[in-house]
């Protein structure tokens, strides 16, 4: 970081290189970038990061299941962007968010591949299946 709070990051398109047949017309293009947690929880030579750029109108709505286990669920599927409702799977009623709390258990794997958000349910069984719906 500079002295006017600037950060430089040096970038290259994913398909840039001699094994690609076309090598000749690339695009790297950033709608937002942040950097909200520049201590990562992995280490990197030559004081690197990981910074993974997203593009709004890429973003895919998915959904994954889980079964309550000791009153919560590890949500591990990568590159998770945000948590938009959690369902009971058989009846796909939306828990109210009163009754569940979501916890970033990796805050340096933020948007990554080895992100990792618990769910944390106030009044749940054990063996409950969960369905978590959410942006990627």
């Amino acid at each position: 970081m500079d002295a006017s709070n600037y950060i430089y990051v040096a970038a290259s398109a994913a398909n840039f290189g001699t094994t690609f047949s076309d090598n000749t017309d690339h695009t790297l293009q950033s709608y937002y970038i942040q950097l909200s947690n520049p201590n990562a929880g992995k280490y990197h030579l030559g004081n690197s990061i990981d910074v993974y750029c997203h593009a709004p109108t890429d973003m895919l709505e998915k959904s994954a299941t889980y079964t309550i286990s000791n009153g919560e669920i590890l949500v591990t599927d990568g590159y998770i962007q945000d948590i938009l409702e959690v369902r009971e799977t058989n009846s796909q009623i939306a828990y109210p968010t009163a009754e569940y709390s979501i916890f970033n258990n990796k805050p340096g794997e933020t948007f990554g591949p080895d992100n990792e958000y618990k769910v944390a349910f106030s009044d749940e069984a054990d063996g409950t299946s969960i369905t978590v719906i959410y942006r990627a």
